[in-house]
């Protein structure tokens, strides 16, 4: 079996993992939507601005499931520690 310890320091390196890519400035502002955004001025056309679309919602949705994924980490340390220290491991 792991040992506790060793159990979150793995969930500390996932969490740090998942908030260096929040912070990342390409996760938030990709090159993408800059892209879309410029071919959308050039050419207002109903696909352009579809995709402009599209490429928003990609970006938004996959900014929700790092986030989403970095709460749980913290919830699952939260739980695990309270647990282990119930047992008295910890």
């Amino acid at each position: 079996m792991m040992r506790p310890k060793f159990i979150l320091l793995i969930l500390a390196i996932t969490l740090g993992f998942f908030l260096v890519l929040m912070v990342s400035p390409g996760f938030w502002h990709r090159k993408v939507v800059d892209r879309a955004v410029a071919v959308r001025f050039q050419n207002p056309s109903p696909e352009n601005v579809a995709a402009l679309r599209l490429e928003q919602g990609n970006t938004r949705r996959s900014q929700y499931i790092v986030c989403s994924l970095a709460v749980v980490n913290v919830l699952v340390i939260i739980v695990y520690r309270a647990s282990q220290q119930r047992k008295g491991t910890l």
